[in-house]
């Protein structure tokens, strides 16, 4: 058994469950990183438990490495530009026509194999051009993929059209186009397609309660609402866009610095986050960061029955702790500072380039 070297992870690391296949033929069950396209082109660092060491091996070390139920890289030698060489490609669908793709560092690329044939990269571009006679800008896509298609896969003209249609290539079209050509030259036979299924939106939403503290008041008040989360699984699992509803009372007495002719009985405090939160993927306590601003809408009540409304944007930072419960559900344990930029600060008599800072636990259920 080869491999390149035992090595310390010392960055992000996402351990899934999963197999690798030897050059020989073993099959070895244990952990996978689960990394970004490009890491898991090149290389399958591997262990067997959480005990053990992890290994990296690269596509010239085993056959193939699969994560469990899900994603499927297999070690194959590939036509470039100069010359060849062996990486790991995803193996989207298995039958009489194979899909894999590749993502390297200048795009994605995508391969087939028909029965019997050699594996065919299937050319795609795209950019803007400038016509030679007016210089005048133009965007282009080439259509070499679909001259090489429908070559191939001559033996089923029913799928001439279909072919015409697909612009660009991308996971969906391309596997669709495997298991139609699958049907049409083996209908008693179905392809195996291997892709995760992800959704192309997640949603989530999180009711929360917590304390905020300002920095010009004497005591901390209670905050409660709904936070709703955002995100694309197929670009990103754990990149979010935060945002909700947030509301506090704060008592204008607390604040010790304003005029007491001028004096606010109360304040309605509305926050409204748009941040973008990242949650480290590892282990059942994962660490959490976010950044963006919080919107402020405020409703201050004076003695004498006066309202006062005002609003502002506040940067926002913080960090915390995703505890795993059970599967789609979290409790997460939040700290979070405002602090003023270039826009007036919202509450009266603010004197400091930190607003307040906050402490926020919620329950955060995946949809």
């Amino acid at each position: 058994m080869g491999f390149i070297s035992l090595f310390e992870v010392s960055g992000q690391i996402d351990m899934r469950t999963g197999f690798i296949i030897l050059n020989n033929g073993d099959t070895i069950s244990g952990e996978i990183d689960y990394r970004n396209d490009l890491y898991l082109g090149s290389q399958c660092a591997f262990r067997y438990s959480q005990n053990n060491e992890i290994v990296k091996y690269g596509p010239n070390d085993i056959q193939a490495y699969r994560f469990t139920d899900g994603r499927f890289f297999i070690s194959k030698e590939v036509p470039f530009n100069e010359g060849s060489s062996k990486v790991f490609l995803e193996y989207l669908v298995n039958g009489k026509l194979n899909i894999y793709y590749l993502r390297d560092e200048l795009k994605d690329r995508y391969y087939f194999e028909k029965e019997g044939e050699n594996i065919v990269e299937l050319p795609y571009d795209e950019g803007i051009k400038y016509d030679q006679k007016t210089n005048n800008p133009y965007f282009y896509r080439s259509v070499k993929h679909i001259n090489l298609l429908t070559y191939y896969l001559q033996d089923a003209p029913e799928l001439k059209s279909k072919i015409n249609k697909l612009n660009k290539p991308d996971h969906i079209n391309l596997i669709r186009l495997s298991e139609s050509y699958q049907n049409v030259v083996c209908k008693d036979e179905n392809c195996i397609v291997y892709e995760r299924k992800l959704p192309f939106l997640k949603l989530a939403i999180e009711p929360v309660f917590g304390i905020v503290k300002y920095f010009n008041a004497t005591k901390a008040e209670l905050e409660y609402g709904g936070l709703l989360y955002i995100w694309m699984p197929r670009t990103n699992e754990w990149l979010y866009f935060k945002t909700g509803f947030l509301k506090q009372s704060v008592n204008g007495e607390s604040f010790d610095n304003i005029d007491i002719n001028n004096k606010y009985e109360l304040f309605s405090v509305i926050r409204i986050p748009f941040q973008l939160q990242y949650i480290y993927p590892s282990g059942k306590i994962k660490p959490l960061f976010s950044i963006g601003y919080n919107f402020y809408s405020v409703k201050s009540y004076l003695e004498l029955g006066d309202v006062f409304r005002t609003q502002g944007h506040f940067l926002n930072i913080g960090t915390g702790l995703s505890f795993l419960l059970k599967e789609n559900i979290f409790f997460n344990l939040n700290m979070e500072t405002d602090m003023t930029t270039i826009l007036s600060p919202v509450l009266s008599g603010a004197k400091f380039s930190f607003l307040s800072y906050s402490i926020h636990a919620g329950l955060n259920i995946s949809l």
